[in-house]
């Protein structure tokens, strides 16, 4: 166990002055939705999707992080028993400051902007597949998110990684007056990373 633990930390990746990581995306949309209407049940879904992170050096410890995340928004509510889902994608770009205590380890915080590929959403109803137009709220979303990665080396420039970022939306994306609607996301990113 000594001997493997001390692999992994001889062997751990350094920062370099840049990384670009394609990644994969395995994530969780979460709704936010008030007042919840009577009767009925709202809740998010997984999701798959990709993108590529970048990270540039900015001093010792420190880094840049940012990227394009392919981020879908499933919202699914529930009401007397007829179930409707509502897909819809967005382009995310996160802003924020990595910072790496560790080799291996590293912290983020940041916000991100997010614009939707399209003004359409497919929509399923009881089974029964349509679209529907977004709202312009539902166009674009802005949030906070935190990160917490793992990073490996394969060979000098070629790390293995696994970042976890918490999202939390903050716009309302509700046309509806006097209700909210807001989506935290959780996302798993994995994927390799490149660097120079």
């Amino acid at each position: 166990m000594k001997k493997l633990l001390l692999t992994i930390l001889i062997g751990a990746t350094t920062s370099w002055a840049f990384d670009i990581k394609p990644a994969l995306n395995l994530n969780l949309s979460v709704p936010q939705i008030s007042p919840e209407t009577s009767g009925s049940t709202n809740k998010g879904k997984f999701g798959v999707s990709g993108g590529v992170l970048f990270e540039f050096s900015i001093a010792p410890l420190v880094s840049l992080d940012t990227g394009a995340l392919l981020q879908p928004y499933v919202l699914e509510n529930t009401s007397l028993g007829i179930v409707t889902e509502m897909k819809w994608k967005h382009v995310q770009v996160p802003v924020g400051l990595r910072i790496r205590p560790l080799p291996f380890f590293s912290l983020a915080a940041g916000g991100y902007y997010s614009l939707a590929t399209g003004s359409e959403a497919d929509v399923n109803i009881g089974g029964v597949a349509t679209k529907a137009n977004l709202g312009s709220e539902q166009k674009s979303d802005y949030g906070v998110y935190g990160s917490v990665s793992l990073e490996f080396s394969l060979i000098p420039t070629l790390s293995l990684f696994v970042d976890s970022r918490y999202l939390v939306g903050l716009k309302n994306l509700s046309s509806s007056s006097g209700s909210t609607q807001k989506f935290n996301h959780l996302q798993i990113l994995s994927g390799v990373s490149f660097g120079w």
